[in-house]
């Protein structure tokens, strides 16, 4: 399959411009079945943390969205989900431990903590958040602790902005993600359309990343479903493809 000349593009869904509703706004319960612990520096870290959503850079802006900054975390397999839980946004706070300093913060999933070299912390059967440091070193008096159990609780994103259709690929093959999505954040299946065409399911490649093998002509279409209601919540747009940013109507 001829993967060459690969066109790369962020192509902006106008239309979802909208601010997210506060964190914990669905008046979701905290749980308290987790630790944390934390895996970069504690001042802004965004930067060449890329993990294994497929977002790259956190520091980068998203088009003309915001980056998605250094409030992030790894997920262990139970909170990854096979990328699934990509984007996805949890209010965490330290609990039960000298170190808590009573604050609470929102971070996003951008990562995987993988069993392997993780253990016992992201065993498969385990809810474990290995927070950014700089998220760490919001909710504990020092990070020097290393480790405490967890609150947490499922909240909206508090996304600004556009969502983005990341593409890479040509017309034989495109990778596909949506990216700083509000609300929900994640999504648990896509499907793609071209001119004229029927609905097509296509299956996640790696992190947010679904891939289309096959040659999709003229406009496509993208559909995505919210992993939290299994539906699909109208996040249907067309985009030319072009190797170049482009602005959907």
């Amino acid at each position: 399959m001829n993967r060459g000349r690969l066109l790369p593009a962020l192509l902006l869904l106008a239309c979802l411009s909208i601010r997210a509703r506060a964190a914990g706004a669905d008046g979701a319960e905290w749980k308290s079945d987790a630790h944390c612990t934390f895996y970069t520096g504690t001042t802004d870290v965004s930067g060449g943390y890329a993990g294994n959503c497929g977002y790259g850079d956190l520091s980068r802006p998203l088009g003309d969205a915001p980056p998605y900054g250094p409030l992030f975390f790894a997920g262990s397999p139970l909170l990854y989900g096979g990328g699934a839980g990509c984007g996805s946004c949890y209010e965490v706070r330290c609990a039960n431990h000298d170190a808590c300093n009573g604050r609470s913060v929102v971070v996003t999933m951008t990562d995987f903590c993988p069993t392997e070299g993780n253990l016992p912390w992201c065993a498969p059967d385990r809810i474990h958040f290995d927070l950014s440091g700089y998220a760490m070193a919001q909710i504990v008096k020092d990070v020097a602790v290393g480790t405490t159990p967890l609150e947490y609780r499922r909240v909206d994103c508090p996304r600004e902005g556009p969502a983005v259709v990341g593409v890479v690929g040509n017309p034989y093959w495109m990778e596909i993600s949506v990216r700083n999505l509000a609300r929900s954040g994640a999504y648990d299946a896509m499907r793609v359309r071209d001119a004229g065409g029927a609905w097509k399911d296509i299956k996640r490649d790696w992190g947010a990343n679904f891939v289309v093998n096959e040659q999709l002509r003229g406009n496509i279409s993208v559909e995505i479903s919210d992993p939290a209601t299994g539906d699909r919540p109208g996040r249907r747009r067309s985009y030319p493809q072009r190797p170049h940013r482009t602005r959907l109507s």
